[in-house]
């Protein structure tokens, strides 16, 4: 009989990215330190909690003009750059917001320390964003590639 082999929370995760064929994380060496970038599907529940609150926040700063198309669909305005909130710059900047989100406040300061940049953690993340995205796309049974005229055959 064969046991039951129970992995670790980060073998789990890094074997249920490896199955759906996209990365679970992405490393930056920063000194003599590696510093882990999850994508966002994997994010331990703090790191979850904490970037939520981040977009949540952005929803409040300073947007350009919504645009309506001609068929009347409004496309909401885009954040301003550099991020602003009431006219104000957004400080700290959004890159370190979201390294803090993800490490914590003394590991990004580990991080910075050794030279690390946080537009190199948003670059990462939104490298994972986009795997994760094209994956998605590549797949037929995904939501996004539903099609109106797509039937389910009787007994699906």
């Amino acid at each position: 009989m064969e046991r039951l082999r129970y992995n670790s929370p980060l073998e789990a995760r890094q074997q249920a990215a490896e199955s759906q064929g996209f990365a679970a994380s992405l490393e930056i060496k920063a000194g003599d330190e590696v510093f882990e970038v999850p994508q966002r599907g994997l994010l331990d529940d703090d790191q979850a909690e904490r970037l939520a609150e981040l977009e949540l926040e952005t929803e409040s700063w300073d947007h350009g003009p919504d645009v309506t198309l001609s068929d009347g669909t409004v496309i909401p305005g885009q954040l301003l750059r550099p991020y602003r909130k009431n006219g104000k710059l957004v400080k700290p900047a959004y890159p370190v917001r979201v390294a803090v989100a993800l490490w914590g406040e003394e590991k990004y300061a580990r991080y910075k320390a050794a030279g690390g940049r946080a537009a190199d953690v948003t670059a990462a993340l939104a490298q994972l964003d986009k795997r994760v995205e094209e994956r998605a796309g590549d797949d037929s049974k995904s939501v996004r590639d539903a099609r109106p005229d797509s039937a389910v055959a009787e007994g699906d």
